[in-house]
């Protein structure tokens, strides 16, 4: 059915025209001759079959009519230029992925790795959010978390992506022979053992692994982020028990060394975990596929 209803050239016209009440402004604006506004604002007053302009000693004055029109005109020109715009941008809309994590599994493993993904999907912008403790976690808005499984209770779905693996690791300035590994026994005689606080039995565990119980493995600085703590190590302050994830360019580039290849399988897993509504969605899809992807 054809709508009856103007072009919308008209339209502008006559709201340019109106604006002014000038033809000569409104030439100017639009860049067209006054005879050509003259027929347009003709032609729009023959379809509406009513006059929208009078003249009064060579002054343009609109009528009751176009009075009337105007405003009802410029509501349609300013959503029509909104929408148009809307949609001219739709296809460059970008959606938000809302990531919460641990401070360190985000800035020495996700974040590094997160320029592949954004290559991979341009329209979605990744926002993240540290897990510090575990009331982050319960208040968390996020569609996705990572961390590690005994963290907190993970939501409804979870995919387990790697079994924690600590490693004895320290800076190379504090070996003469990088290529030389210390055994076991002599590593408590040949370092600082620098502790993490949330995981104060650390060491003892890990020489428990070889049977060996020694007092000295208690000894040593505290660091309450693990962030400090490989900081530490970077510092050659001593040797640490780090997570492999959190030190792997570290180790690649040479900085760091492993002195004892001795490392401790903790049983904890990290995970990435989702809700419910989230099941469903493309970009957790996507952002799931792409970890798992990384992890292979």
């Amino acid at each position: 059915m054809k709508k009856k209803i103007p072009k919308s050239e008209l339209l502008v016209t006559f709201e340019v025209v109106a604006r002014h009440q000038s033809f000569a402004r409104a030439a100017e604006e639009l860049s067209l001759t006054q005879g050509a506004l003259f027929r347009q604002i003709a032609t729009l007053e023959e379809f509406m079959q009513v006059p929208l302009f009078s003249r009064c000693k060579k002054k343009l004055f609109l009528s009751d009519a176009g009075r009337h029109y105007l405003p009802l005109v410029r509501d349609v020109l300013v959503k029509l230029e909104t929408d148009t715009h809307h949609i001219r941008r739709f296809h460059q809309k970008k959606q938000s992925l809302e990531i919460a994590t641990t401070p360190t599994l985000s800035t020495e493993w996700l974040i590094p790795n997160l320029q592949e993904f954004s290559a991979l999907n341009d329209n979605i912008v990744v926002n993240m959010t540290a897990l510090s403790c575990v009331n982050d976690f319960l208040n968390c808005k996020s569609d996705i978390a990572i961390m590690r499984e005994n963290f907190c209770t993970p939501w409804a779905f979870v995919e387990p992506l790697f079994e924690e693996e600590l490693l004895p690791v320290c800076s190379k300035t504090l070996l003469s022979d990088n290529n030389k590994k210390i055994s076991v026994e002599n590593l408590l005689s040949e370092f600082t053992l620098l502790h993490q606080n949330s995981r104060p039995e650390g060491w003892q565990e890990w020489f428990a692994e070889f049977n060996i119980t020694n007092p000295d493995v208690n000894k040593g600085p505290s660091f309450d982020l693990l962030s400090m703590l490989i900081t530490a190590v970077r510092s050659s302050l001593g040797i640490a028990l780090l997570p492999r994830f959190a030190i792997k360019k570290d180790l690649l580039q040479g900085n760091l060394i492993i002195p004892c290849e001795a490392p401790l399988f903790t049983g904890n897993r990290y995970i990435m975990t989702w809700k419910q509504e989230a099941m469903n969605s493309v970009k957790v899809k996507l952002f799931r596929d792409w970890v798992k992807h990384l992890m292979a």
